[in-house]
């Protein structure tokens, strides 16, 4: 699990049915190739434990995100 390889205690969340996406604004509803929906993009949100955004990050699915960046964030959390 990516969570455990990097030592994380933070709970995560995969956006499968597109739902938090459309709450924060980011879903692009296209129809990549006529077949299955491929995101385009990867988002990363930090909320913290009151529910406060703290981090965002939106880029192209191609890039890998910079998780040393999001790591920095979640330290300062704790």
């Amino acid at each position: 699990m990516w969570a455990e390889s990097l030592g994380l205690k933070y709970p995560l969340l995969s956006d499968y049915n597109n739902e938090v996406a459309k709450k924060y604004g980011i879903f692009r509803n296209e129809d990549f190739a006529g077949t299955a929906r491929i995101p385009n993009e990867r988002a990363i949100f930090v909320v913290d434990k009151n529910g406060i955004l703290q981090y965002v990050n939106v880029g192209p699915i191609t890039e890998v995100p910079n998780v040393e960046e999001v790591l920095k964030v979640l330290d300062t959390l704790k």
